[in-house]
């Protein structure tokens, strides 16, 4: 039903499991320390763009980096109404297809900036051939009222991290989809990534479930329970779709956006040997995003978004297919618990429910934390495994009981 990849920590790539054919795709998408010469809060994203073929663009492509309205801002604008989104890093392709955003407008930024610090960012570029290229993520780059010095330094050192991307053109059904027609886009035009680019709310669709946990006791397990509890300031990563028109089927994930909770979300006890997602809604919306990429000539490019807009509320949990592999393994000792509350969770590629809306489902990652945690007790010595690294390492995959054998 699902897939998933694991995360990183201290700096190291991170594999991301996305549908072969995507719009806007990213082929393959890192969380990287930035090196000691670049390390600087303002720098947000850097990656490289490749053509419709996979190779890398020529020098010179201008890259934008636009900042959307506060997240409060989207979430209570109407339909139909019109929200700007402002330039607020440029950049230009080096011969190897790469580029680098580093916030000029701190201003805009700092307008941007919703209540928990984070920032809404979209990636656009428009190439000579007419190819169009859109990423969109979110970026804490604040600290939040009365956090404490130990997470306003984790903060501090997420936020010296940039993204580093690698980019393919939007596409329709496989080939690339041109911004212009061929006679028009030649080298004469000096295209601009995103001289102007304004959105408007189109569509909010009905409350989606999305995975934000999951419990496995494997075996039997007598004697074992499992508990995923959120509070009401854990936060999950949830996937973006985007397309070139609109219409269903049309849309690939895109990148992802941050959502905190509403509510505390306890899921309760769960007994003896199961496989377990844990659920909870939230709302998306569509955009309809349109970028004045030739100033001198009037020439538009359109884009559709669906973005996670807000929490809905509710618990669910639902039976899984997967059996993770038991392949790092200590051991929990009889009559006692072991809760884990600091890792990079796993991410579900379809762990948000869109695919009727949109024609895909959206990953969705929440990571264990002092606001999300998963406990595990057992009357008896079990296994506690990692699927992918020890149960207590930073990046362990999948966290399961099992019995001894």
């Amino acid at each position: 039903m699902f897939d998933y990849y694991t995360s990183t920590f201290g700096g190291k790539l991170r594999k991301i499991l996305l549908p072969a054919a995507t719009i806007g795709s990213i082929i393959l998408s890192t969380l990287v320390s930035v090196p000691a010469a670049q390390a600087a809060d303002d720098l947000v994203a850097s990656g490289i763009l490749r053509d419709s073929s996979g190779n890398a663009v020529e020098a010179g492509q201008e890259v934008s980096l636009l900042a959307w309205p506060r997240a409060e801002t989207q979430k209570n604008a109407k339909t139909g109404e019109k929200l700007k989104l402002n330039v607020v890093a440029t950049s230009v392709t080096d011969d190897k297809g790469r580029f680098s955003l580093t916030v000029n407008d701190d201003r805009a930024v700092k307008l941007a900036t919703s209540e928990n610090g984070h920032v809404d960012f979209s990636i656009s570029s428009s190439a000579r051939n007419g190819e169009s290229y859109w990423y969109s993520f979110d970026k804490k780059l604040a600290s939040e009222v009365g956090e404490s010095a130990e997470v306003a330094r984790q903060n501090l050192q997420s936020r010296q991290k940039t993204r580093f991307l690698d980019l393919a053109p939007l596409t329709s059904a496989g080939s690339a989809a041109p911004a212009v027609p061929s006679d028009v886009a030649s080298e004469s035009l000096a295209l601009k990534a995103a001289a102007n680019c304004t959105s408007a709310k189109v569509q909010t669709y009905a409350p989606r479930w999305v995975t934000v946990g999951a419990s496995f006791a494997l075996g039997p397990s007598y004697y074992t329970t499992a508990n995923f509890k959120m509070t009401a300031s854990a936060s999950s990563s949830i996937g973006i779709g985007v397309s070139p028109t609109g219409s269903f089927g049309s849309f690939s994930a895109s990148g992802e956006r941050t959502v905190s909770v509403s509510s505390e979300n306890n899921y309760g006890t769960v007994n003896q040997g199961h496989k377990k997602t844990y659920q909870t809604q939230f709302v998306f919306a569509k955009y309809h995003v349109r970028c004045l990429t030739n100033p001198t000539t009037g020439v538009w490019t359109d884009k559709y978004e669906v973005r996670p807009e807000s929490h809905f509320g509710g618990t669910q949990k639902v039976d899984t297919s997967i059996t993770p592999a038991k392949n790092y393994c200590s051991e929990i000792a009889a009559e006692s618990s072991i809760t884990r509350t600091d890792n990079n969770a796993i991410t579900w590629t379809g762990g948000a429910a869109t695919q009727s809306d949109i024609g895909i489902n959206l990953s969705a990652k929440t990571g264990y934390s002092t606001s999300a945690s998963l406990t595990y007790s057992s009357l008896d010595r079990r296994q506690y495994c990692g699927s992918h690294a020890g149960p207590g390492q930073a990046n362990p995959g999948h966290i399961m009981l099992g019995d001894l054998v």
